[in-house]
């Protein structure tokens, strides 16, 4: 699987997104998204696997600053 599908499809397996929003150039890449989304979720063993990477942020003065 190509790396904007998982991008897309791991968003969309969060039960609170209902939506996205993509920067897309062409009318294939609206075509093509609107397949992926229709795919439903990524599969629970890879979203499990994915889960291990996750980076939970700690925020600092630095990043916080407006």
């Amino acid at each position: 699987m190509s790396l904007p599908e998982l991008a897309l499809r791991f968003v969309l397996s969060h039960p609170a997104v209902g939506t996205t929003v993509v920067g897309m150039r062409k009318s294939q890449h609206v075509r093509e998204n609107t397949a992926l989304s229709d795919m439903g979720s990524l599969p629970a063993d890879l979203l499990r696997e994915l889960k291990r990477h996750r980076w939970d942020r700690k925020p600092t003065a630095w990043s916080d600053r407006q």
